[in-house]
């Protein structure tokens, strides 16, 4: 699943159902030199080390289900609000999002199977059928409610082994005595991820995905993790538990708390089976008036 990271923007859709949002965001500090990396070398030990490491964790799950509160910051606005997040997944390609806050209820789900995708409106019972692509190019809040997002951002450090273990180039790079700095190389487009890594452990700090054709840059700030205790394998598992995204043009900050894991949840068809809304539109002709 391409790791783009535009499941920040779930926040705009908690703005324009609930009507609130909050402070601006708190800015990140680490300083990353496209230039430097493109023209660097990697150091062939750190990257076997970081490897290692990654190996020795879980691989890329096959099912994986979790609930996450998401707290909603924006700039120049005040207020404050949250809703709950719970996303299921199954290989090779189904994963699902649903957005609730009590006492409203469930507020909306968001259903990806391949390449289709169903957007339901559980207050309005609309639903909007159409592709990834049709999700990607959408405006304003709906076309940032894609759930692979959602998951890539969880999954960070299987992201992570994806890459190093791919054909794409990765460079691997000393940053300081603690830290290790991991870059691909821009793409035409000018795409660029870079991964913040401590040495001690392994476990990434700090992902920036540049995209100077689409949001400019993204960030996610990996601010905890804890252990958990796999069920098909021995020993814990440290996972994403408390984890910041920014989108310094948009002004937007969220904070995702991840809440509950199930490592083996044990998914069934009818997990993955779309709501049947009232009113059924093509994705494309959806849009959003922008909150004032």
């Amino acid at each position: 699943m391409r790791l783009s990271f535009g499941l920040v923007l779930i926040a705009v859709l908690a703005f324009s159902l609930l009507g609130t949002s909050c402070r601006g965001p708190r800015g990140f500090v680490t300083p990353y030199d496209s230039a430097a990396i493109r023209e660097g070398r990697t150091a062939a030990e750190d990257r076997d080390m970081l490897l290692a490491r990654l190996r020795e964790r879980a691989p890329y799950p096959t099912e994986l289900w979790f609930r996450s509160r998401v707290n909603v910051r924006y700039e120049d606005r005040g207020g404050s609000d949250f809703f709950i997040a719970v996303v299921m997944y199954r290989e090779p390609d189904q994963v699902r999002l649903g957005g609730s806050r009590s006492p409203i209820g469930s507020l909306f789900d968001v259903l990806v199977i391949g390449e289709w995708v169903s957007l339901y409106f559980n207050r309005e019972r609309q639903q909007f059928i159409g592709t990834t692509r049709d999700l990607a190019e959408t405006t304003g809040a709906a076309g940032a409610l894609s759930p692979t997002e959602m998951l890539t951002a969880i999954l960070v450090q299987q992201e992570l082994r994806r890459y190093l273990e791919g054909r794409e180039p990765v460079l691997v790079r000393p940053r300081g005595e603690d830290h290790l700095l991991v870059a691909t190389r821009q793409s035409p487009t000018g795409r660029q991820l870079f991964w913040l890594v401590r040495r001690q452990d392994g476990l990434i700090e700090e992902l920036v995905v540049r995209e100077p054709d689409r949001r400019g840059e993204i960030r996610v700030r990996y601010r905890e993790y804890r252990l958990y205790e796999h069920p098909e394998r021995p020993g814990e598992e440290p996972l994403p538990y408390r984890l910041d995204v920014l989108i310094p043009a948009e002004g937007i900050e969220v904070e995702l708390r991840v809440t509950e894991y199930r490592l083996a949840p044990e998914l069934t068809d009818r997990s993955f089976q779309p709501p049947q809304g009232r009113e059924v539109y093509n994705l494309r002709d959806l849009a959003f008036e922008e909150a004032k």
